[in-house]
C-alpha cells in the first residue's frame, strides 16, 4: 500500500505530499487543478520528468499500480480497433486449486515473515542511527570542542562537518588502536615546537673540546714526595733537617770557583760536598721534577682552554634570545669549575715550591659531566628544532598522527563501545537481510510455479463475457466486445457484424473503457500476473457519461471499495480522483460510519494562479445545496416535525436525483410501484410536491395532518427503493451533520 506520495517540480506542483494515505482515498479537484499529473505519475513513476517525485510504500513493499485515466483510454482504445486481451482465471481442477491455495498461503507466510524481518531490520537500523547520532554528539564535544584550540591544525578538513569528523575518528582509531600515544604534555611541547617556535634555524653550538683534565689530575706525581738519594752521607742530615727543597734551591747558587756557601757565605764548600749534593739530587729526583712541571703545565694549559671555551659559550648564549642552553644551571656549574681549577692551581704551585710535599688535586669529573650534559642537551634541542625546520611539512603531518593517536586512545572506551554496539546492530541487520533474501528466493520459485499453474486455466474469454453482460444489462445493445483475429486481442463489433473501430461516441468509449479497466482489475495483460496484488488509481471515470451511467460506474467502484480489506482480495488500495461533486458524494459513501473510520482519507486539490496545493480533511469536505435539502429531510426524521417548505425540498431532491441525473419521468417512477395504494400515494406525493413547490404559502396556510405527511415520507423513501437507489437514500439519510 502507498502511504505517501510526493509531487515536486512537476507541472503545477512545487512541492506537496499526500501523507497518511489509507486503503480508500477520495481526491476532489476541478478540471485543470492537477489530478491528471498525479495519476500520470503513478502510471509511470520511472519517467525522468518525475525525478523529484517519490512514493513511500508500506513495509517498503511495492505493488502493481493500475491507473485509469485519459492516457489509459487513449492507449487501449485507439483508432486501430485492437484492444489488448485481459487474462483471467477460469475453472480449475481441485488438485490445481489446492496447490494454488497452498502456494498462496505460503506466499502470505513469506510476506509476513518479510515484513517482520524488515521491521526488525528497520528497528535495528534506527538503533544504529540513534547510536551514531549519540556518538557523533559525544565525539564532537569530547574530542573536537575540548581540543580545538590546542590541536586545531590536526582537525583541518573535518572541523565544519560532524559526519566527516566521526568518519575521521573511526578511521584513526583503526590505525592507532594498537599503538602507544604520547602524553598530553609531550604533545603540547611538540606542538609548541612545530607551531609556536620561530620558523628559522637556531645557531649551532661549537663542538665541546675533547680535553681530559683527569689525566693530569690523577698523576701520582702530586702525591709523591720528591726527595734526594738516601745512600749519600749528606742525606742523613738533609732528611733530619727536612730541608731538601731548601738545599736544592740553594744549590743553584753555589759557585764552584770561589767555594763560598750560598747559605753562610763562608768558604766551606768542598769538592766532596758538591759531589755529595749532586749525588743526593740524582737523576730520579730530576726526572720527578720534570714530570711535575710537565703535568702541571698540561693541566694549567688545558684548564685554561676549557674555561676559555666555556666562558665564551656563557657570554654568547646570554645574549642569544633563542638560546636552548639552561644558563642558570650552566653558569652555576661553570662557576664551581672555575673554583675547583683555581684551587688545584694553588696546590700545583705549592708542589712546585715544595716537591717533597704531598698533595691531592680535586677531580673535575662530576662537574664536567654535568656541564657537558647541560651543553649536549642544548645541542640536541637545537638539532631537533633545526630538523623540524628542515622537515616542517613532514613534522606537521607526524604531529597530526601523534595527536590523533592521543585523542583516540584517550577516548578508546567511548569509541570501542560505539563500535561494539554498532557491530551488534549490523549483525542483526545482515542476518535479517540474508533471511529476506532467502524469502525472496522462495517467493520467486513459488511465483514461477504459480504462473505455470495459472497458465493452465487462464483465458481472455471470461473478460469478454463479463463486459458484454454489463453492456446488455444497462441497455447497450448496439455493440459488443469480441475476440479479434489477432491472438489475445479484442475488438468492438456492432449488431450487424461490422467493426466499430473509432465510431463510438465519447460517452460510449468512456464507458466501455471503464468496463475494460474493471475487468483488468482482476486480470492481467499477460498470462502470469492475474493473481498479483494491485493498487487502483481511478481518475475521472464519468467524464462524458450520461447521468444514468454515472450510477453504474459508481456502483462498480463501490463494490470494489466494499471488498477492500478482505483477506483474499488482491486489491489493497484505491485512490479515486474526480471533478464531479455528485459522483464524489455518491462513490465516497460506503456506509454511515465515514466520520469514525480510519481506513479512508479525503483530499481537495486547489489551483491558485499557477500553483496546485492540497488539503487533507478529517471528514468528507464536499457539501452541496443537494446535501442541504437532505438535511431538512433528516431533521423531519429526527423530530417528526414538518415545516411549510418540506414540499419544495422533496421536489428538488427528486428532480435533481431522478429527473436531471437519472432521466426518470413521473410515469417511470410511478410504474415502479406494484401496490395500487402505494402508487396512488406516490402520485399524490408527486402532485403535492409540484403544487407545494410552485406556490407561496399564505397566511391562511392549513398544515397537513401529521399522519399524511408521514405517509408521504414513507413513499418518498420507497421511490428510491423501487428505483434501485436505496443505497443512495440510506447514505443521505444517515449522514451526520
Amino acid at each position: 500500500m502507498i502511504t505517501e506520495i510526493k509531487l515536486a517540480n512537476i507541472a503545477t506542483y512545487n512541492s506537496v505530499s499526500f501523507t497518511g494515505l489509507q486503503r480508500q482515498n477520495f481526491i476532489y479537484g476541478a478540471n485543470g487543478s492537477g489530478k491528471t499529473t498525479l495519476s500520470n505519475y503513478l502510471m509511470d513513476v520511472s519517467n525522468s520528468s518525475y525525478s523529484d517525485c517519490s512514493i513511500t510504500w508500506e513495509n517498503n513493499i511495492p505493488l502493481q499500480v493500475l491507473v485509469y485515466n485519459k492516457t489509459f483510454r487513449e492507449k487501449n482504445f485507439n483508432s486501430t480497433g485492437k484492444i489488448p486481451g485481459i487474462f483471467t482465471i477460469g475453472e480449475k481442477s481441485k488438485e490445481t486449486t489446492d496447490r494454488i491455495d497452498e502456494i498462496n498461503k505460503r506466499l502470505d507466510e513469506l510476506k509476513k515473515s518479510t515484513i517482520g524481518d524488515n521491521n526488525t531490520k528497520d528497528s535495528k537500523s534506527k538503533d544504529k542511527d540513534g547510536l551514531y547520532e549519540t556518538f557523533k554528539t559525544s565525539v564532537w564535544n569530547q574530542l573536537y570542542k575540548k581540543n580545538e584550540s590546542i590541536f586545531k591544525d590536526a582537525f583541518e578538513g573535518v572541523m565544519r562537518n560532524k559526519d566527516n569528523f566521526v568518519a575521521k575518528v573511526l578511521s584513526e582509531y583503526e590505525i592507532h588502536k594498537s599503538e602507544t600515544s604520547l602524553t598530553f604534555e609531550e604533545l603540547k611541547e611538540l606542538s609548541d615546537k612545530i607551531y609556536n617556535s620561530p620558523h628559522q634555524k637556531f645557531a649551532e653550538l661549537p663542538e665541546f673540546p675533547n680535553i681530559d683534565l683527569e689525566q693530569d689530575i690523577e698523576n701520582k706525581i702530586y702525591s709523591k714526595k720528591i726527595i734526594g738519594n738516601n745512600d749519600v752521607d749528606i742525606a742523613a742530615l738533609i732528611n733530619k733537617l727536612n730541608n731538601s727543597d731548601w738545599v736544592n734551591t740553594g744549590r743553584k747558587f753555589i759557585n764552584i770557583d770561589d767555594k763560598v756557601c750560598p747559605f753562610c757565605q763562608q768558604k766551606t764548600i768542598s769538592d766532596k760536598f758538591i759531589k755529595e749534593l749532586d749525588e743526593f739530587f740524582d737523576e730520579t729526583y730530576t726526572n720527578d721534577l720534570k714530570l711535575l712541571n710537565e703535568t702541571s703545565d698540561s693541566y694549567e694549559r688545558n684548564s685554561n682552554v676549557l674555561l676559555e671555551f666555556l666562558d665564551k659559550i656563557e657570554n654568547t648564549e646570554t645574549t642569544n634570545e633563542n638560546t636552548q642552553l639552561d644558563l642558570t644551571i650552566f653558569s652555576a656549574f661553570l662557576k664551581s669549575l672555575h673554583s675547583e681549577i683555581s684551587e688545584n692551581l694553588v696546590k700545583i704551585s705549592n708542589k712546585k715550591n715544595q716537591p717533597s710535599a704531598s698533595f691531592e688535586l680535586k677531580s673535575h669529573k662530576e662537574i664536567l659531566l654535568s656541564i657537558k650534559s647541560v651543553f649536549e642537551n642544548a645541542v640536541q634541542k637545537i638539532k631537533e628544532h633545526n630538523d623540524i625546520i628542515d622537515r616542517l611539512s613532514i613534522e606537521k603531518e607526524n604531529l597530526k598522527k601523534k595527536i590523533w593517536c592521543f585523542l583516540v586512545k584517550e577516548n578508546e572506551s567511548l569509541i570501542s563501545d560505539f563500535n561494539n554496539k554498532t557491530e551488534i546492530c549490523e549483525k542483526v541487520i545482515s542476518k535479517m537481510e540474508a533471511r529476506i533474501k532467502g524469502y525472496d528466493s522462495e517467493k520467486e520459485a513459488l511465483n514461477i510455479e504459480l504462473k505455470e499453474l495459472n497458465k493452465k486455466d487462464i483465458t481472455i474469454q471470461a473478460a469478454i463475457d463479463a463486459i458484454n453482460d454489463i453492456l446488455r444489462n444497462y441497455g447497450f445493445m448496439n455493440f459488443e466486445i469480441v475476440a479479434a483475429q489477432e491472438e489475445n486481442t479484442y475488438t468492438l463489433k456492432r449488431k450487424d457484424g461490422s467493426l466499430v473501430e473509432d465510431k463510438l461516441s465519447e460517452g460510449e468509449t468512456t464507458f466501455i473503457t471503464f468496463l475494460y479497466y474493471m475487468q483488468l482489475v482482476h486480470g492481467s495483460l499477460n498470462d502470469d500476473g492475474v493473481e498479483k496484488e494491485k493498487i487502483l488509481v481511478i481518475d475521472d471515470p464519468i467524464s462524458s457519461l450520461d447521468s444514468n451511467i454515472l450510477f453504474v460506474v459508481s456502483s462498480l467502484i463501490k463494490e470494489e471499495l466494499k471488498k477492500l480489506g478482505n483477506k483474499d482480495n488482491k486489491i489493497k488500495q484505491i485512490i479515486l480522483l474526480t471533478h464531479n461533486i455528485y459522483f464524489y458524494k455518491e462513490v465516497s459513501f460506503i456506509d454511515g460510519r465515514e466520520n469514525t473510520r480510519k481506513d479512508l482519507t479525503y483530499w481537495i486539490i486547489r489551483k491558485e494562479e499557477l500553483t496546485s496545493e492540497i488539503q487533507k480533511y478529517e471528514k468528507n469536505p464536499i457539501v452541496s445545496s443537494y446535501d442541504l435539502y437532505w438535511r431538512e429531510i433528516r431533521e423531519h426524521e429526527k423530530d417528526g416535525k414538518c415545516n411549510i417548505y418540506i414540499q419544495n425540498t422533496m421536489r428538488r431532491i427528486i428532480e435533481h436525483y431522478f429527473k436531471i441525473l437519472g432521466k426518470y419521468s413521473d410515469t417511470t417512477l410511478l410504474d415502479k410501484f406494484e401496490n395500487p395504494n402505494e402508487k396512488n400515494i406516490a402520485r399524490s406525493l408527486l402532485s403535492w410536491i409540484n403544487d407545494g413547490s410552485h406556490s407561496l404559502p399564505e397566511d391562511l396556510f392549513i398544515e397537513e395532518p401529521e399522519q399524511i405527511t408521514n405517509n408521504y415520507f414513507d413513499i418518498f423513501r420507497k421511490l428510491f427503493i423501487n428505483a434501485g437507489q436505496e443505497e443512495h437514500y440510506n447514505m443521505m439519510i444517515a449522514i451526520q451533520d
